[in-house]
């Protein structure tokens, strides 16, 4: 036994408690899986919760931590009900338990749903366990089980003010029957929900012992790079690997083509191409320099990003059925009851996710089975990716859960871990650790939908808005159908009669589309918002108090989503916004003031933001963003608060310097050179503000970005009277 594995054994061999709660858990990694099993017979050793007689509690995260702050807050969850002192809550990463946990996980780590979704199993969680442990202690001092109270891992005697800690009595507790449906804490009584404690994983990332999947070593492995067809949807035709083979390193060179294609519910594609392996990454990397290569490249090397926006302009004007409405789909035929129409376009364009650790997957094939090491959001996807496409039961598949540098949606897609245990497959067993060079990840990778909007909306004699009407065409679904049933965008305006007609275009698209933070909702809340903007100053009313008016009466709307909208919580978050600014304060030459607002459905939670811009000498300066945010309950307002603000400017950065320039099928966009993220002096000043609430908790990590660029391009129009309808600003805009 190594020292490591001597020290992990040591904090049990004294007796603790491994708690598996209601059908939920996660498995032990496989380093030290043998020795839980030896020093635990009897207590499960699928596991949320352990606590050692040290009286150390481990959290086992099961969700996926990429920078969101995320397993410190569900920990806090967990030690909240349990009542132990926060300094002794530590954090493990576990493996995905697939046949229990992963699966009633639902969408692993998105969509803003991890805390929300969470929250009622932690919480029953760590209250049955802080039950089991006074059961124990009542037992032990031979008292009702009223006499026991706790206090920050201590159990106390009311009688005679006796003492144990939760180590002290972990292993007899163990030997209860977890109970089911307790009561959580009034929020009253909360210690540690609501406070700002700092986040778990901190101090090992300044240490730089924080391990993510880029960290992985395994014995005998084989460091790899593919060099993929330029081309999406491109074909391999053939090559040459003897200038490859002569380099220092090199072992292999192997065909990725019989995995290459589009796959899955929700479709990802694995581009074809050859695959160096070799003893380093920098041999493996020349080796890849040295490849020769001839693709069967297909029509799309023949297209412009331009030529993409011509066919979604045409196509936008083609008759087609309505995808979801409300009121009558057919108002606009209705014309006694029309006014006046006023129309407008709107384009959201591809964008790329950059995060700051790059593509990656460890991976070893044996017989009929495979072990994978990688930060995704998506284990149960990958297990049932590799289970068709390869062949592997599921339940001969362990794979590694790891944090990783970023996902912004990109790490919910199986492909890369395909791509490894397919190649370790055929290499004869031999561990693989796939890279994406960061140019690869740029110009290979897959990126935010572009999404094209056509608006209209029909005005009556009272000058309200009686048809409100979308034709969507956008380069990805969740599928060939939306996810619940057919889905209006997200529009929580009190408008009688909505029409939306969409058209996906994956076929066309010269890049394949994923999730993106905020994913849909970038290209709804810009078009939505901004148009709105453009219908009040058409009506010669106020932008506000337009808003008003459409959110006036409270109720909630079904779109067609699982969540419905709520007026009144959208209003709520608009008035908070509005009332930490003047936006009634007399117009300055060259300054605007805009407002957005936005629910996101899947977090259930909304957002308003009012935005103050300068524009001088055709520079744009964003001054302020005040944001307010209803989210529910806050369980950490600092890590809340960090999530709204990288939002913020997550959407800023694609409005100043997003978009994905393709010419003649290539990505023009090779590093961050030419994909600029918002510099330290561009970004504004920002305010986030929350609703008091005892609902939820709800989502946040995705709710910011969407509501920040309408209301920049809201606040540049009053600055400026120029209407901004696609990304990125322009310099050309300014002038």
């Amino acid at each position: 036994m190594n020292r490591r594995n001597f020290m992990k054994a040591s904090a049990l061999a004294g007796g603790g408690l491994l708690l598996q709660f209601n059908g939920f858990s996660a498995s032990g990694t496989n380093e030290t899986k043998g020795v839980r099993d030896e020093l635990s017979e009897g207590v499960p050793v699928n596991a949320f919760l352990k606590i050692s007689p040290r009286n150390e509690v481990y959290f086992r995260v099961t969700k996926h931590e990429m920078g969101q702050g995320v397993a410190t807050g569900l920990a806090m969850i967990l030690a909240e009900e349990l009542d132990v002192d926060w300094q002794k809550v530590n954090l493990e990463f576990a493996d995905a338990d697939l046949k229990t946990y992963q699966s009633k996980g639902g969408h692993g780590t998105g969509g803003s749903t991890t805390i929300k979704d969470m929250w009622p199993i932690l919480q029953q969680m760590g209250a049955a366990a802080r039950h089991m442990l006074m059961q124990a202690a009542a037992e032990h001092w031979q008292v009702e089980l009223s006499q026991i109270t706790t206090d920050k891992g201590e159990l106390i005697n009311k009688k005679n003010e006796a003492r144990l800690t939760y180590g002290d009595i972990a292993d007899k507790a163990s030997k209860y029957k977890a109970p089911q449906n307790i009561v959580p804490k009034a929020s009253a009584n909360y210690r540690l929900i609501g406070k700002p404690l700092t986040n778990k994983i901190i101090p090992d990332v300044v240490k730089g012992t924080y391990q993510y999947g880029m960290d992985i070593e395994v014995p005998g492995m084989l460091y790899t790079i593919i060099v993929r067809c330029p081309v999406f949807r491109g074909k391999l035709k053939k090559y040459d690997a003897s200038k490859t083979m002569a380099v220092k390193g090199v072992k292999k060179v192997l065909s990725t083509a019989k995995i290459g294609g589009i796959s899955g519910g929700m479709p990802y594609h694995i581009r074809e191409g050859v695959a160096v392996l070799a003893d380093s990454f920098w041999a493996a990397k020349k080796g890849a320099d040295q490849l020769m290569v001839e693709w069967e490249e297909g029509q799309k090397a023949k297209q412009s990003i331009e030529d993409l926006e011509v066919h979604m302009q045409e196509q936008s004007l083609q008759e087609s059925q309505p995808t979801g409405y409300m009121g009558n789909p057919d108002a606009f035929a209705n014309v006694a009851d029309i006014n006046s129409i006023i129309s407008a376009e709107y384009a959201y364009p591809y964008q790329l996710h950059a995060p700051m650790e790059t593509l990656n997957c460890t991976a070893r094939y044996t017989t009929n089975a495979c072990e994978i090491w990688l930060g995704t959001q998506g284990p149960s996807y990958i297990a049932g990716e590799v289970n068709k496409l390869l062949g592997i039961p599921q339940e001969n598949i362990t794979i590694h859960l790891l944090p990783s540098g970023g996902g912004f949606g990109r790490r919910y897609y199986p492909d890369v871990a395909i791509e490894a245990i397919y190649l370790s497959k055929e290499a004869g067993g031999i561990p693989i650790k796939l890279i994406y060079t960061r140019e690869q990840d740029f110009t290979q990778n897959m990126v935010h939908p572009y999404s094209f909007m056509r608006y209209q909306v029909g005005i009556n004699e009272a000058k309200q808005v009686a048809t409100w009407y979308i034709k969507e065409m956008r380069t990805y679904t969740w599928g060939a159908t939306f996810p619940y049933r057919p889905e209006l965008p997200w529009i929580g305006y009190n408008i009688p009669n909505i029409r939306f007609d969409f058209k996906h275009i994956e076929a066309e698209s010269l890049l394949q589309s994923c999730a993106w933070r905020a994913v849909l909702a970038n290209g709804w809340a810009f078009g939505q918002e901004c148009f709105l903007d453009e219908v009040a100053y058409n009506l010669k009313k106020d932008p506000y108090e337009f808003r008003k008016e459409l959110l006036e009466e409270d109720k909630e709307t079904d779109i067609g989503h699982s969540n419905k909208i709520s007026t009144k919580r959208l209003r709520q978050v608009m008035e908070l916004a509005v009332s930490k600014t003047d936006l009634r304060a007399p117009k300055k030459e060259g300054k605007g003031k805009g407002l957005s607002v936005y629910p996101y459905m899947h977090g259930n939670s909304y957002c308003a933001q009012v935005a103050e811009v300068t524009v001088s000498e055709g520079n744009l300066s964003i001054d302020k963003i005040i944001c307010a945010v209803d989210c529910g309950k806050l369980i950490n307002p600092d890590l809340v608060k960090s999530q709204i603000e990288g939002g913020i400017l997550w959407g800023l950065s694609a409005l100043l310097h997003g978009g994905v320039e393709v010419k003649n099928g290539r990505v023009q966009r090779t590093n961050f050179h030419q994909n600029k993220i918002m510099r330290h002096a561009e970004c504004p000043q920002i305010e986030v503000y929350f609703v008091a609430s005892e609902e939820g908790p709800y989502g946040v990590g995705e709710l910011s970005p969407p509501a920040a660029v309408p209301a920049v391009i809201n606040a540049y129009f009053q600055a400026t009277g120029k209407r901004i309808r696609k990304l990125p600003i322009k310099k050309e805009d300014n002038l």
